[in-house]
């Protein structure tokens, strides 16, 4: 999954969880912190990896989603979402998680995890 998260994006974001943090949204206070810009919700991205897991496997079940945020997700920055070591064992699905983030065309990883997900055999 690709996907540039846009100020809008964002916004919605905001409506949605309430969080209006002002380091998703205020240029001027942004530039004051370590980011120097607006940053992307951590739980923007982890519901993306969430809506890839969906579309990926078939009735998923979230068991278990471990991430650890590296580098920064920039709003206005491109980010890519790739599952690895993709291990199935009976009804369980075990794998890795990288999200990659680009902007300035400089392209970094920005969270790497591991998920556990159920599934439902089809009989």
């Amino acid at each position: 999954m690709q996907k540039i998260i846009s100020k809008k994006d964002v916004l919605d974001f905001c409506n949605v969880s309430g969080d209006f943090n002002k380091i998703h949204i205020d240029e001027e206070y942004s530039k004051k912190t370590l980011f120097k810009e607006c940053i992307v919700h951590g739980t923007f991205i982890s519901g993306l990896i969430g809506k890839k897991i969906a579309e990926d496997f078939n009735s998923p079940i979230l068991k278990f989603l471990n991430l650890q945020f590296i580098n920064p997700v920039y709003v206005e920055s491109e980010i890519e979402i790739v599952f690895n070591n993709i291990n199935y064992l009976d009804n369980n699905i075990l794998f890795d998680i990288i999200v990659y983030t680009k902007k300035y065309n400089i392209t970094k990883i920005a969270i790497e995890g591991q998920s556990k997900i159920s599934i439902k055999k089809i009989s």
